[in-house]
């Protein structure tokens, strides 16, 4: 089914994690690479025993992802028909495939250009310390047009004009990455993979419907004003009632971490 990701499930912990896995390519996207998350997302969204998705690249490899693959034999190649391409953002987002239940991202390495618009769509992106982020498209004399309105809506204006208009001269730090809020924590190379899959075991633990009922409320009303977003958000929550999600029950045991 997957020819450049490696997908495992848990069923016990409702967890599956998707791995990039083309290490002496950097993790680049090419169509296969496309068409696989493609399928990754929609086989999420459906299969009900699915409740949180972890996102990485191969260990052995240097990078997350270094951006889409301009030179292999499988390389993305644009019709010269407008109208029929589908852009890369679209066919990489697990939201532009509907698919809201929480993604957690596991960055190490270099992560650039379309690698950035994962991170752009995930639920909570997580880094280690020898990650680094940067943008290559104006100095290939590409226009930088979809990440920066996506990465926008997590990071202040100001630091995203930076990042986009120095392109490839100037790399962010993890440490940068987390001032600005692009990521939520850093990590050691060796504790990335485990702790995102404890912080996907937590988010995956909660009642699943609830939980894309708030996922849902929050990434819509990004599109919305006030009033509409919260009219929308009642519906979701309502939604989630419905389906016998959001009921009140004892918290579970667990220990707690103050951050």
């Amino acid at each position: 089914m997957y020819q450049s990701l490696i997908v495992e499930f848990d069923p016990d912990t409702h967890v599956a994690t998707a791995t990039m896995n083309r290490p002496t390519a950097l993790n680049a996207i090419d169509e296969a690479v496309l068409t696989d998350f493609g399928n990754l997302w929609n086989w999420a969204r459906e299969d009900i025993a699915v409740h949180a998705v972890v996102l990485r690249g191969a260990a052995e490899s240097r990078a997350f992802s270094s951006g889409l693959d301009l030179r292999g034999p499988n390389r993305v190649v644009r019709h010269p028909n407008v109208f029929v391409n589908r852009s890369v953002h679209e066919r990489l987002s697990p939201k532009l495939h509907m698919m809201y239940k929480p993604v957690i991202a596991a960055v190490h390495g270099i992560c650039a250009g379309a690698g950035q618009f994962l991170i752009n769509e995930c639920d909570i992106s997580i880094c280690s310390d020898d990650a680094q982020f940067f943008d290559p498209h104006l100095a290939i004399g590409g226009a930088s047009a979809m990440g920066p309105i996506a990465m926008s809506r997590l990071v202040n204006l100001s630091e995203v004009l930076r990042y986009i208009l120095l392109s490839s001269a100037e790399r962010l730090t993890a440490e940068t990455a987390l001032r600005i809020g692009l990521v939520t924590e850093i990590t050691t190379r060796e504790n990335l993979w485990p702790r995102a899959q404890e912080l996907a075991q937590i988010v995956a633990g909660w009642d699943s419907v609830a939980v894309q009922g708030t996922l849902r409320a929050i990434w819509d009303g990004l599109e919305l004003g006030r009033k509409s977003a919260l009219e929308r958000a009642h519906l979701y929550s309502d939604a989630s009632r419905a389906s016998g999600a959001g009921e009140f029950r004892p918290f579970a045991k667990a220990s707690y971490t103050l951050r």
